[in-house]
């Protein structure tokens, strides 16, 4: 369970996200998955697949501390795909959002527009979003397709967001 001073892992905080598969559907850990993926970005892979081949690449390391059991593998990628379009991402964001207050690592965040692929080169078109990122983490905090001013909805965003300032 958590860690020094009764705070929550972030891995336990993952496993208050409800999982969008049916019962017969959860052979993977939720929790796990999205741990992967996050270890993933963490280490520079900014797409689906980078993030599987990166964990493919790690997973004798990973799978067993993540919960996928000694003889544990990774799914396919289509599986990971399927997953993260059903996702209840707010929930994730707010999981992860927690974890961070819980541990006073967000002091300093910034406030960013990325476009971001969705698809293979060319297949599908990039959507713009704003990104909401804890650099202490290196997480994200909060993001947002943006549709229209992208000021109007870094204002928008911002009123979402408790942020207190520090001196």
């Amino acid at each position: 369970m958590g860690s020094s001073q009764g705070r929550k892992s972030l891995l336990d905080h993952l496993r208050a996200v409800p999982d969008p598969r049916q019962r017969q559907g959860q052979r993977y850990p939720l929790a796990g998955l999205l741990a992967v993926l996050i270890l993933a970005a963490l280490h520079g892979q900014s797409s689906l697949r980078g993030m599987w081949l990166w964990a493919r690449a790690h997973q004798q390391l990973l799978l067993q501390p993540l919960g996928f059991g000694a003889r544990g593998r990774l799914p396919a990628l289509t599986t990971l795909w399927n997953l993260l379009q059903r996702l209840d991402v707010g929930a994730l964001l707010q999981a992860m959002n927690t974890w961070a207050r819980d541990w006073g690592a967000v002091t300093v965040t910034s406030l960013d527009t990325r476009h971001l692929h969705t698809g293979k080169r060319g297949e599908l078109p990039a959507v713009q979003a704003l990104v909401l990122t804890a650099q202490q983490l290196a997480a994200v905090l909060q993001q947002r397709g943006v549709k229209g001013d992208a000021l109007e909805a870094a204002l928008a965003l911002l009123e979402e967001i408790p942020l207190e300032a520090r001196w």
